[in-house]
């Protein structure tokens, strides 16, 4: 029974690093959009991709999310 307690602790002493550092920060956040930019719909999808690009572009400007900026990345 001490055997495992000692263990335990053991275990939770060289574990207390990693988890009172945290993860590292991200440099950039990548956000990804899917939408119509061709076709019967690429009236709303425009729209949409713009506002979406307006809204990342006042992210950053306002310092990001936690620090990190943020990429928009579109695909059709």
């Amino acid at each position: 029974m001490v055997k495992k307690a000692f263990l335990a602790c053991a275990a939770l002493l060289l574990l207390l690093p990693a988890v009172a550092c945290g993860p590292a920060p991200a440099e950039e956040i990548k956000i990804g959009a899917v939408m119509d930019l061709t076709g019967p719909l690429a009236g709303i999808g425009s729209k949409i991709r713009d506002g979406v690009k307006l809204a990342v572009k006042e992210i950053n400007e306002a310092g990001g999310i936690n620090g990190a900026q943020v990429k928009l990345i579109v695909e059709v």
